[in-house]
């Protein structure tokens, strides 16, 4: 925490020590932002069997990068099936920390040994904010599994618990719905469909993912003003004391001396409306004629008013 911050920090415990029930928690310094990330895959595969592969990736979007949003409308996966209208989204806000991401696939019919696996709408979504657990979910509406021609179809649940394992007849493999993992960075992944077929005579063996999304907060940037005290003349005035305080309920928040430049940072402001006012002056000066103003600063936003002039 820089210097000025700290006694601030000691007036402002003063000031707050008389008033019961209140608690004040003080930023750590002026720390740097770090963005989030999101990605988004609508499908994703890779299948193996004796002289053949299928590798698929489509409706792809990721954050940060070029392909915030992605979309095919038809995928054909050669000799397994084909899937319809793949989407997928990814985006976030830098200085506020957050990101989101969605992905969807209009249908799916795939060939599963003897049996068809077709389904309607597969999707999955998720946020991430700082200091907020990540939130996400998915859904598989109209799925089933014919075992073989003729016989009747076995419907797939369209609002599974997390990690509901469908295991498919003779062995050809299982189905995984509303896959949900928390990675050790706090990044949350949501797969809505993930199919895990087994290798055998004339069939594709691997893994196939509809709907599958990984969101992972960033920190926010810090709002802070940049403040400027000159002279009469236009020239760079040093020792000069500035504070903020909420326009609110006047609660000091922090405060910074100029350098060389005439200028310095009040950082640890919450995005919000304060008021800040030059209160010393270097021997020689006289305050402004109007020493204080009202900023209103937002996450990210480094708010520079026009330049106090000293008398």
């Amino acid at each position: 925490m820089h210097r000025t911050a700290r006694r601030t920090v000691r007036r402002a415990a003063v000031a707050v020590a008389a008033v019961v029930g209140v608690l004040v928690v003080w930023a750590a310094g002026a720390a740097q932002a770090s963005d989030g990330s999101a990605t988004a895959s609508a499908l994703s595969a890779e299948l193996t069997r004796p002289g053949g592969r299928v590798d698929v990736g489509a409706g792809q979007a990721r954050f940060p990068g070029l392909a915030s949003t992605a979309s095919t409308d038809s995928v054909l996966l050669s000799g397994v099936g084909s899937a319809r209208g793949a989407r997928a989204s990814a985006s976030g806000d830098r200085a506020a920390g957050t990101v989101q991401a969605a992905a969807r696939l209009a249908a799916l019919d795939l060939h599963v040994g003897a049996g068809r696996l077709r389904t309607g709408p597969v999707t999955a979504s998720c946020a991430a904010a700082p200091d907020l657990a990540p939130a996400g979910g998915s859904g598989v509406r109209d799925a089933t599994f014919t075992p073989a021609p003729g016989k009747p179809a076995v419907a797939l649940p369209a609002d599974a618990a997390p990690g509901t394992v469908v295991e498919l007849p003779d062995g050809v493999g299982r189905v995984v719905l509303n896959e949900r993992s928390l990675g050790a960075d706090g990044a949350l992944t949501v797969t809505a469909l993930r199919l895990e077929l087994t290798e055998g005579a004339g069939r594709y063996g691997g893994r196939l993912t509809a709907a599958t999304v990984r969101c992972a907060a960033g920190t926010a940037d810090p709002a802070r003003v940049a403040v400027t005290a000159l002279d009469a003349a236009g020239a760079p005035v040093p020792g000069v004391t500035f504070e903020a305080v909420r326009a609110a309920d006047g609660l000091l928040v922090t405060d910074c001396v100029t350098g060389d430049t005439g200028r310095c940072d009040l950082y640890e402001l919450g995005p919000d409306r304060h008021r800040v006012c030059v209160t010393a002056v270097p021997d020689g000066s006289s305050a402004p004629e109007r020493p204080c103003r009202t900023v209103t600063v937002t996450a990210g936003e480094r708010a520079a008013p026009e330049p106090f002039i000293l008398r």
